[in-house]
């Protein structure tokens, strides 16, 4: 077996997750049962095989359209490239579309796919022309419609995708990262990014806590409106940060207004770093969640630097904060990430981390449950299971 050094250019490849995946188990199986492995850890990390790779082709673009709902206020309207501009003040629900071009800066072995794993290129960052608005357009409920069926028509995937925000924010970054978010995952059903209000700054944390409270209602509005329309068969529910109380509150409405969920099918629900309160989550939203009949994953970490900052501020623990003992609770799958990014983006770690995002492509585009997906490490406790899912 030829052996090169670990300089040689595989990040990104299939070969290097599975190298790094038999790292993190010969590790779980050390911590489990004492085993010297110390030699073929040596191994793993000194050699790795060399694939053939391609030359990076011309950095060329892709289109992504995302469907955006809100409850921003309209700034101005421009008839020539943006067609509209959102502030972080409150206004009336409103919805439309928006056109992104994303610069791959990738050659295609390099993004998720059936056979490969995508790890996000280090120079990739939302301060890299890597993606840029290339048209806002707002629409009325009817023409935002007539997209979505249009679009479920031309697709495989049935499906739509809702998503929503965390804190510090602006609308046109909100917009910018889920694109590149959707194209990342290669999702292929209808995206949809419900941005409330957010101030855009990290400095605005109860001004953004308030207004995502706020706007709640109007997410809850928002959904019973895409669950009329019949050509989706299922509506995934994704949200991040401080997100995450507007999707739990949305929820909570339904199970108490309904009685029992609507006919219409939710998805997968991913609760992503929640800026929530742990108690109130015990107590109050796993009873809703548990009634939806929907698969539940929530991602944790012990090294998130905001949540830790958010445990001081409301003097409690904050659902996403796994720096205690692990977040486990009846049918949610709980997947600890452990990352050594820096603390500033470790928030954020579900779009900066290649093996996170492997995982969700994995969870949306496959149906696999964390017991089938690859890279996951299980935990069993006293408490119930939980999985690692180890990042650089």
């Amino acid at each position: 077996m030829a052996c090169y050094p670990l300089n040689v250019n595989t990040r990104g490849s299939k070969l290097s997750y599975a190298i790094r995946g038999m790292q993190h188990h010969l590790l779980a199986i050390n911590m489990l049962y004492g085993c010297t492995i110390a030699s073929l850890l040596i191994v793993l990390q000194a050699c790795q095989l060399l694939e053939p790779k391609h030359s990076p082709d011309t950095p060329h673009s892709v289109l992504v359209d995302v469907l955006y709902a809100t409850d921003r206020e309209i700034e101005y309207t421009d008839d020539n490239l943006l067609a509209a501009k959102y502030s972080s003040e409150r206004s009336k629900l409103t919805f439309g579309m928006s056109r992104v071009s994303i610069n791959t800066h990738k050659n295609t072995e390099t993004r998720v796919s059936d056979e490969t794993h995508w790890v996000k290129d280090d120079t990739y960052d939302i301060g890299d022309p890597a993606a840029s608005i290339e048209t806002l357009t707002p629409l009325d409920i009817k023409e935002t419609v007539d997209v979505i069926n249009q679009k479920v028509e031309n697709s495989s995937d049935r499906t739509a995708l809702v998503y929503v925000h965390g804190y510090a924010k602006d609308f046109d970054e909100v917009i910018r990262y889920f694109a590149s978010y959707m194209y990342e995952i290669d999702y292929l059903g209808v995206p949809f990014v419900y941005s409330w209000p957010s101030k855009g700054s990290s400095l605005a944390y109860i001004a953004d806590m308030t207004n995502s409270e706020w706007s709640a209602s109007n997410f809850y509005y928002f959904l019973s409106k895409l669950a009329e329309i019949n050509s989706i068969e299922k509506i995934h529910l994704v949200a991040h940060s401080m997100g995450n109380g507007a999707l739990l509150s949305a929820l909570s409405r339904i199970k108490h207004e309904q009685a029992q969920f609507p006919e219409w099918q939710i998805g997968e629900i991913i609760l992503i770093a929640p800026d929530v309160d742990k108690g109130i989550f015990e107590r109050d939203y796993v009873p809703v969640l548990e009634s939806t009949g929907s698969r539940v994953t929530l991602y944790v970490s012990s090294n998130d630097f905001p949540l830790k900052i958010s445990k001081i501020v409301h003097r409690h623990p904050r659902l996403g904060d796994s720096r205690s003992d692990p977040i486990i609770f009846n049918n949610i799958q709980t997947i600890k990430v452990s990352t050594e990014n820096a603390l500033a983006k470790n928030h954020d770690y579900y779009r900066e981390e290649g093996g996170v995002l492997s995982d969700v492509h994995y969870l949306l585009n496959h149906d696999l449950d964390a017991n089938d997906r690859p890279y996951l490490v299980a935990e069993d406790t006293v408490d119930g299971r939980f999985w690692h899912l180890f990042v650089d």
